[in-house]
């Protein structure tokens, strides 16, 4: 028992010395608390264009943490004196009766590791004395400890030279003009679709912020007019604005408020659905606070209603009159009909090439199952320098291959765009013939049509339900 109580007593002692010495050494390497400016040295900041703005310069205090102290704010011209020798500058000292340091004292608690300091500012009379005098004002600040044992940073850590930059205090679209992506709403799209839109402010946020938005159709026109487009403005029974989210909040920069789209809105009175591409045109009016952006009051949201892309995977065309796979010279292009339905822009059907065929080609697609049908879409070669010479045609529908009904035409009023949609019907049938009646160039311009051309076309895709 003694030795067995010797045992535990040495290991008491052997862990009470351990538990001591660790405690000993955990001050070790560690500084004694010292403070500082956040943002010493040269500091260009901008400030908004209110007549008491608030601009606070940060001292930070770091270190153990036990010591405690005032710290001074105070202005010293000779700070910009030897800035303007050492860099060969003219700043001039903003004047006293415009800013004024609200708390010149502040103590630092042991506990603390950064207090702001409250500079207000007269910022549009700053502003306008920098305007009228051409020269650039800069206010001097130093920190100074005057009580406590807080230790004081390096000299060029307690100086600062603050540049006021006044700015307009603006509320703005974060993107303005055309946004890019689109909403898509189609049949399988739910009764309401949610987006939302981006405000942001040009400065660091400190109030509640209330704004005003407008639907103005009168920018679609403008946008189509510079830009040669065909945008229609979404019709107000398609979409609604929460009001209830047209306000920022303190302490955030950027803010999205919320647009609904309903899938009920585009359909007509008479039952028939408005297939088309969209912008919902929304201006910024006004806020309860600061101003708008000139420059991005203005947004441009697409929409694009339509009906759904037809899985083409069990197709087939089961008549076609006219291909280059047809002259054994090219039969290993492997340019056959096929390819209108294999989702690859780069392979590609070719008319007859070396003895063409007059006009019109055509072929007949069997989608398997009877589809009610909206849009054909036509796309031409990926190639940058061959657009496939396609110009005009129509389409036909039918439910038994026999019996044909015509239900839209198509043109292309140039051969460079590589891909169009055409509306149709709406038409039901289980059989679709493309029809192909004319080229921009022929094998001879005289005869025309007549002649044949040579043509290629890539894929050929339906929209319906």
């Amino acid at each position: 028992m003694d030795r067995i109580r010797v045992f535990f007593m040495l290991l008491f002692l052997g862990f009470t010395t351990l538990f001591f010495s660790c405690e000993d050494n955990r001050r070790v390497d560690i500084v004694e608390d010292k403070v500082y400016l956040l943002e010493s040295g040269f500091n260009e900041q901008e400030m908004l264009n209110m007549d008491s703005y608030i601009h606070h310069i940060m001292v930070i205090k770091s270190g153990i943490g036990t010591q405690s102290g005032t710290v001074k704010l105070v202005v010293d011209e000779n700070i910009v004196d030897s800035y303007n020798e050492e860099h060969g500058t003219q700043y001039q000292v903003v004047p006293s009766n415009l800013y004024e340091i609200s708390t010149s004292d502040i103590v630092f608690n042991k506990q603390d590791y950064r207090v702001p300091f409250e500079v207000r500012m007269n910022a549009p009379a700053i502003r306008e004395l920098q305007k009228e005098n051409s020269e650039e004002y800069v206010i001097p600040i130093r920190a100074e400890v005057v009580s406590g044992n807080i230790t004081k940073g390096e000299p060029e850590q307690m100086e600062s030279l603050v540049l006021p930059h006044v700015i307009d205090p603006y509320l703005s679209f974060t993107d303005n003009g055309l946004v890019s992506g689109n909403t898509i709403v189609d049949f399988e799209s739910p009764d309401e679709t949610l987006i939302f839109s981006e405000v942001e402010v040009n400065f660091v946020n400190q109030w509640n912020i209330d704004f005003e938005v407008e639907v103005d159709p009168a920018l679609v026109v403008e946008y189509n007019e510079r830009n040669g487009t065909n945008y229609t403005s979404l019709h107000p029974e398609a979409f609604q604005i929460d009001e209830e989210t047209l306000s920022l909040k303190a302490i955030d920069n950027d803010h999205a408020f919320k647009i609904s789209i309903s899938k009920q809105g585009f359909i007509d009175a008479n039952g028939n659905y408005l297939f088309g591409d969209y912008l919902i045109p929304v201006v910024l009016t006004s806020t309860d606070k600061f101003g708008v952006d000139p420059e991005r009051r203005t947004q441009l949201i697409p929409v694009t209603f339509r009906p759904n892309r037809l899985d083409r995977s069990k197709w087939e065309i089961i008549d076609w009159n006219s291909c280059i796979c047809e002259e054994p010279q090219y039969e290993g292009l492997g340019r056959v009909p096929e390819n209108l339905l294999d989702g690859d822009g780069d392979t590609y059907w070719g008319s007859k090439w070396d003895e063409p065929k007059p006009f019109p080609y055509y072929f007949v697609f069997d989608m398997k199952t009877s589809h009610t049908v909206y849009q054909m879409d036509l796309h031409k070669p990926l190639s940058a320098s061959w657009r496939g010479n396609v110009k005009s045609g129509y389409f036909e529908i039918s439910n038994d291959g026999e019996t044909w009904t015509r239900i839209g035409s198509w043109e292309m009023l140039g051969n460079a765009p590589r891909e169009h949609a055409y509306q149709v019907g709406p038409a039901s049938g289980r059989y679709i013939k493309l029809v192909i009646e004319e080229a921009f160039t022929y094998v001879d311009q005289e005869i025309g049509p007549e002649s044949g051309a040579n043509v290629d076309l890539a894929e050929f895709v339906v929209w319906g339900e």
